[in-house]
């Protein structure tokens, strides 16, 4: 009986029992992990500026908090469009634009900050970013009273509008903050840079509460931090953005990637003429107005006509506002040139070009920060499409979110 119950002993040596004990523990530690530990996404979404679309996302451990964060990231949202809408009346742009003195004018911090971040960008892209041209935006139809012209604005409007804008009408004070006209018409339009910085207000509001993991979309302006989870193998993966195809989209048509964008803790704009134009006498012209010829630009958008034009710009940079700025300043550069500004800045910019080739009708050209300091663009885009229709579902690359023009 003895020998039996030393052979059943036997059976089972100790280092089999450690194995099994440790297999056992690891299973148990990776099932507990998983179900309690994995981070799962967290979003709010809704409307801001109007009817501008907005999308936060995080990865965290816990939902604890998040419906706050929610809360506080709508507000201040709703703050930003306050101090920024040229919509508002009672907003700190409008109350500055309707002050006709030319005497130091009382504004927030804030606003100065952007004033003072709009001459930066705007030496760096040859004046070409301007947020003084507010009377060129409402003579071409795209001021907070929206019309449709008939015929194209005379010389003489445009050079009337452009004596009541300039940069160099408009000086700052950091201490105490204040605003200065030197002609009593100038006013203000953030749209250049407004989206992009309320992106970087909500990343801050998130980093306040703890979050380093998470993805802000603001009418296409995007911020990431960190990683995204994925659900099913739990790994993490960098914010993958997808660059808008520059072509006009109609009601209900599905967004179309050009090119996927490897985006992590940087910020990336876009300015295109695809989505927000207007048409006078036969031709379109975009709602991106160029303050050195006072003109809004031109734009065939099909490119039937076989020549290569701009379609959109996208811009990548440590914080959304400059982002935003640079990408409007750069969208009015010719593509030469903006490379050129670039590549001495070490500014990462992607213009995607229409070629009107049917065969290939889209060619991108980057800037040497794209290629050298970060592998920004995964592939070209026909490389892109090839993958996603012939490998397999793992291997295709998914944008998390597009950005818009």
């Amino acid at each position: 009986m003895a020998d039996k119950q030393s052979a059943n002993e036997n059976a089972y040596p100790l280092y089999m029992k450690v194995i099994i004990v440790v297999i056992f523990v690891a299973l148990a530690y990776y099932g507990v992990r998983n179900h309690f530990f994995v981070s799962k996404p967290y979003s709010t979404v809704g409307e801001t500026m109007g009817t501008i679309p907005y999308c936060v996302q995080v990865f965290s451990n816990t939902s604890r908090g998040w419906e706050k964060t929610s809360d506080e990231i709508k507000k201040e949202l709703t703050r930003i469009d306050y101090l920024m809408s040229t919509y508002k009346k009672d907003s700190e742009v409008t109350k500055f634009n309707e002050n006709f003195s030319t005497d130091w004018i009382e504004v927030s911090g804030e606003l100065v900050k952007l004033v003072k971040l709009s001459k930066e960008v705007s030496e760096i892209v040859d004046k070409k970013f301007d947020i003084t041209i507010a009377p060129l935006v409402d003579l071409w139809g795209f001021g907070p009273h929206k019309h449709t012209l008939t015929n194209l604005p005379s010389p003489a409007d445009i050079a009337l509008m452009q004596s009541k804008s300039g940069l160099d009408k408009l000086e700052f004070q950091e201490n105490p903050p204040a605003l200065k006209k030197t002609v009593e018409e100038l006013q203000i339009d953030l749209s250049g840079i407004a989206k992009g910085y309320a992106v970087d207000r909500v990343a801050a509001v998130l980093e306040k509460h703890g979050y380093v993991n998470y993805l802000i979309e603001v009418g296409g302006e995007t911020r990431t931090r960190g990683y995204k989870t994925d659900r099913q193998t739990h790994e993490m993966h960098s914010w993958l953005i997808g660059i808008e195809v520059p072509f006009p989209r109609v009601q209900f048509q599905m967004l179309q990637v050009f090119a996927p964008v490897n985006l992590k803790d940087h910020a990336m704009a876009t300015s295109g003429d695809s989505q927000n134009f207007t048409e006078i006498a036969g031709q379109h012209y975009t709602h991106i107005i160029d303050p050195i010829s006072g003109e809004a630009k031109k734009t065939s958008l099909s490119n039937i006509n076989g020549n290569e034009e701009i379609g959109s710009v996208s811009v990548i940079a440590s914080n959304c506002a400059q982002a935003d700025a640079l990408a409007t300043g750069f969208f009015l550069l010719e593509t030469e040139r903006g490379i050129e500004i670039a590549n001495q800045h070490k500014i990462p910019v992607i213009y995607v070009l229409r070629t009107g080739n049917q065969d290939e009708p889209l060619r991108i050209v980057k800037s040497d920060a794209v290629c050298e300091e970060r592998p920004l663009i995964k592939k070209t885009w026909w490389e892109s499409v090839t993958s996603w229709f012939g490998g397999s579902e793992d291997e295709r690359p998914q944008p998390q979110i597009l950005t818009v023009n």
